[in-house]
């Protein structure tokens, strides 16, 4: 919907010439979207984490496909809305960290890794969402830079039949001779980034060189013919090139910027992505087994404390790469967690000042004053984290930890209120997760994990502290104590452990360490059981036999398209076990109804029994210990009440990656796990057991297996041109 949203909204800002027509003299905005960003939250680290979905290639790719195709289609199917470009291509997540640059930097990626971790995101987007465009990224892959790789190229259009166009990233195709010393000269780095099949330079390359290089014989013509065909094509496509008085995307009006749909959109988006870590007490559990009293939700019309560096946080909610915010390039109009909090504790108060800074300390007297308003509260809430001053673009972080000015002013905030028997709760605003072990588990203290929650973050965080909403977001990433910055190198792009060496694996999918908090992790204010629905003793959809559920990996002609007869089912029961009531406050506003929590169902796959065949490297055999298959949001469920959620999984919900990078699925035993994230186990948690049988792997996609040629001349020009654009090209 949000992704809808900003397709129309962005129609409207081009038909009104916003930037150059506008005060703020910004650039003209454009119909072509540099976004999704869907590259792998690899490493915690990375700066620009911030921009990308999750560590996971299913989510990510999920991501990628609905984002795309909500934002280039829209009332009128003849035409993009707006053109989407999806970015990094390929294998980018690190920008600056210690000696490593993205300027030079090599990702030796393995043929497994590649199909594993790094494609299968763009493939889907591709592939399912329609993706009119791709960029191709500063670093370097097994020797070749992005742009130049041939080898990329070919799995985009030949293996996934992408259609659209390829941008360098910017200065990117310079690097080649500046930073990468892969081109001798400029008219060498066009002629490598055309016949790699890089349509448009984000740079000067193209512009300055690029009328010598054909002149000399460097780079072909027929190569600039293809990318000029490519380019011209996303402009035909968004309908730049057709009578404006017969489509409708010519004629959206000003007014749906910033509707009030779209703001409550945004609102509602920002509440449902808190992710509540704990809550007073040990790990699990929304209440404690004992009936002790959580943190969370607090009382309004009461006195809370509001205290940390982020407490009158406006632009650091944002994060990076923002337009306009408020007239005139500020951010005066975004509200404040302080403002925020102020605004809904009807009948109460807030009190007391920042007393840190995100990097540094705050005078004695403003630290002094913001403690000492703990004890004129009933409760205390910290807003800390990070901001682009420590993770951004070109800026990755070396430790996992806040800052240290900011760990000694929570402690001793917590101190003071755990003496006075007073709840502290820590909310976190980053986009890299953050290790805060040091409060993981401490009685009284709740942690919510916001992330950069964006323009309507501080009123998001405010209704769920309130509970007038509950928390139902779940960790996109796992979040990893120090140690794990500690030992394990940033520029490794390796996924899987390695016993060996001591590497503990990257993700949830690889990592063979205990985390501070795992990969879809999340509590609520209600506690949920699971049941089979309808009495059923589980899954269904395929036959039963010794107790394991059996799908077929031996008849690749009749499973390969995943019939209807190959997919497991699944439909369960979520109920809300918490007492249906009221709650009151002290505020004026009496008794409030309850409104209902939703509960998120997600489903992974993990091998069990699996047959590797003899054929295999065993040392180079690498499957993911657990995998996201699939997950389901119930509608809002007051207590007592149930809701029903239904999944299918084909079969290859339970595929694997060859250490030659293909696609299979093997023969064995699988658990498919569905858990509603609390941790717990018991009620909280459905298992069924898959068996697939066969003789040898079912493989589902080869590894598109194509050559890298760096260097000369390149690719032969594509048959298949659009007639329209060669007539242009001729005339």
């Amino acid at each position: 919907d949000m992704a809808g949203v900003i397709g129309r909204e962005a129609r409207a800002l081009w038909l009104e010439g916003v930037g150059e027509n506008h005060e703020d003299n910004l650039p003209h905005i454009g119909l072509n979207c540099w976004s999704p960003n869907i590259n792998i939250n690899r490493d915690p680290r990375w700066g620009r984490n911030m921009e990308v979905a999750s560590e996971c290639p299913h989510l990510n790719g999920l991501y990628g496909a609905i984002y795309s195709r909500a934002l280039q289609e829209g009332e009128d199917p003849r035409y993009l809305q707006v053109a989407v470009t999806l970015k990094h291509w390929a294998a980018y997540s690190l920008d600056k960290w210690k000696d490593f640059k993205r300027e030079t930097f090599d990702a030796n990626v393995t043929r497994h890794d590649l199909a594993d971790t790094y494609f299968p995101a763009f493939k889907r987007s591709v592939r399912e969402g329609k993706a009119a465009g791709v960029m191709c990224s500063y670093n370097r892959i097994n020797g070749v830079p992005a742009c130049a790789s041939r080898f990329l190229s070919r799995v985009l259009r030949e293996a996934w039949h992408f259609d659209g166009y390829v941008t360098s990233d910017t200065s990117a195709v310079e690097w080649f001779v500046t930073h990468h010393n892969f081109s001798a000269t400029y008219e060498d780095a066009v002629a490598a980034s055309l016949s790699a099949g890089t349509d448009v330079c984000s740079g000067t390359s193209y512009e300055g060189h690029m009328e010598e290089a054909v002149s000399k014989g460097i780079a072909r013509a027929s190569d600039v013919d293809v990318a000029l065909r490519h380019a011209l094509m996303i402009r035909f496509r968004l309908g730049l090139f057709d009578d404006p008085s017969k489509q409708p995307y010519w004629h959206v009006a000003p007014s749906e910027v910033s509707s009030e749909k779209a703001r409550a959109l945004s609102l509602q988006m920002a509440v449902e992505s808190l992710v509540m870590l704990q809550n007073g007490h040990g790990e699990g559990r929304a209440a404690k087994s004992d009936g002790g009293k959580p943190v969370l939700p607090l009382e309004k019309g009461t006195t809370v404390a509001v205290l940390g560096c982020h407490a009158d946080a406006r632009e650091a909610m944002i994060g990076n790469y923002n337009g306009e915010i408020c007239r005139g390039r500020t951010y005066d109009c975004v509200e404040s967690p302080r403002e925020a909090l102020t605004r809904q504790n009807i009948g109460g108060r807030v009190v007391g000042t920042a007393g840190v800074r995100v990097s540094s300390a705050a005078s004695d007297s403003e630290r002094a004053d913001a403690l000492g308003a703990v004890d004129e509260a009933d409760a205390v809430v910290i807003f800390a984290g990070l901001d682009t001053s420590i993770e951004d673009e070109n800026l990755d972080r070396e430790s996992l930890r806040l800052p240290a000015e900011q760990e000694k002013f929570i402690e001793d905030a917590v101190a003071k209120a755990s003496s006075q028997g007073k709840g502290v709760t820590l909310v976190l605003f980053n986009g890299g997760a953050v290790d805060v072990s040091f409060l993981k588990n401490r009685e009284g203290v709740a942690v919510i994990e916001a992330f950069y929650p964006g323009v309507y973050g501080a009123a998001a965080v405010a209704s769920v502290l309130f509970g007038d909403e509950s928390p139902s977001g779940r960790m996109p990433v796992t979040t990893f104590e120090e140690n794990f910055a500690e030992t394990v190198s940033m520029a490794s792009m390796r996924m899987a452990a390695d016993k060996k060496s001591g590497y503990p694996g990257r993700t949830y999918r690889y990592f063979e360490g205990k985390p501070l908090w795992p990969f879809g992790f999340g509590l609520s204010y209600a506690s949920f059981s699971l049941k089979w629905h309808g009495g059923a003793q589980g899954c269904n959809g395929v036959r039963r036999q010794d107790g394991a559920l059996l799908m077929r990996a031996d008849r690749a002609d009749d499973f390969a398209h995943e019939s209807s007869d190959q997919r497991v089912h699944c439909i369960v029961t979520v109920r809300n076990k918490s007492k249906s009531r009221s709650r009151k406050d002290k505020s004026q506003q009496g008794w409030r109804e309850e409104k209902g929590v939703k509960a998120v169902l997600s489903a992974f796959v993990e091998p069990r029994e699996v047959s590797i065949p003899p054929e295999w490297d065993v040392s180079e055999v690498h499957l993911a210990r657990r995998q996201l298959r699939g997950f389901r949001k119930t509608t809002k469920l007051r207590g007592g009440e149930e809701g029903v959620v239904s999944l299918s999984f084909p079969i290859s919900s339970f595929s694997a990656t060859a250490p030659n990078g293909d696609v299979v699925v093997l023969p064995g035993l699988y658990a498919l796990v569905l858990e509603d994230g609390s941790g717990d186990q018991g009620e909280h948690v459905l298992e069924e057991t898959v068996r697939i049988a066969g003789d040898a792997p079912l493989v589902l996609e080869p590894f598109p297996d194509f050559e890298e040629t760096p260097g000369g001349h390149g690719m032969p020009e594509k048959e298949r041109q659009n007639e329209i654009v060669d007539a242009i090209l001729l005339s």
